[in-house]
């Protein structure tokens, strides 16, 4: 599927004007249209295969932008998500930090690790050491997630977060779209 070009630049402005330079998506039923629940046995060439055409659009746009990919999960198939990161964005992929539930990481810092926040949170420290995340914070990131929970916790700790419908994708253009101007 191909999208206009004019409605990616204009959700790309809407993020811009948000203030947002950091995108974190969740990886199950968000960034692909399937659930892997963690353990699945497909390779990375079968899921690959399952990444949103919304995200394809998107992500390079937004990586054009300056703005950054964290993707953000309960998955510990970490690695494997690397690898259909790799296949679906192969020109880009090296740039993501991936964060799941594989143990790899840990973040004690005094913010919250409700949820997703952690995850977040230790993304921030990785992007921090690479010189890449000075300037990005808790306000100035906006998770895409499917689960209506990691949504509520998000805003609860002062995360903009639009809720994806996984069975109308496409509507992810319309919600960023919308987004608010960032309140200076």
């Amino acid at each position: 599927m191909s999208y206009d070009q004019e409605v990616i630049n204009q959700c790309i402005t809407a993020l811009n004007n948000m203030g947002i330079n950091c995108l974190a998506l969740d990886f199950d039923l968000t960034l692909i249209n399937t659930h892997t629940n963690g353990n699945t046995n497909k390779g990375p060439v079968a899921i690959a295969s399952c990444v949103r055409p919304v995200f394809k659009a998107l992500i390079p746009k937004a990586v054009d932008a300056g703005i950054r990919i964290v993707v953000v999960t309960f998955s510990p198939q970490v690695d494997l998500i690397r690898e259909v990161l790799g296949l679906a964005f192969p020109s880009i992929a090296d740039q993501f930090v991936i964060r799941g539930n594989d143990k790899s990481w840990t973040y004690s810092g005094a913010g919250s690790t409700d949820r997703k926040q952690g995850h977040i949170a230790s993304s921030f420290e990785e992007l921090a050491m690479r010189g890449e995340g000075s300037k990005i914070t808790r306000a100035s990131t906006l998770l895409i997630d499917d689960d209506p929970d990691n949504i509520r916790a998000a805003l609860l700790h002062e995360t903009p977060a639009v809720l994806l419908n996984p069975n109308e994708p496409d509507e992810l253009f319309e919600s960023l779209k919308k987004l608010p101007p960032q309140i200076q």
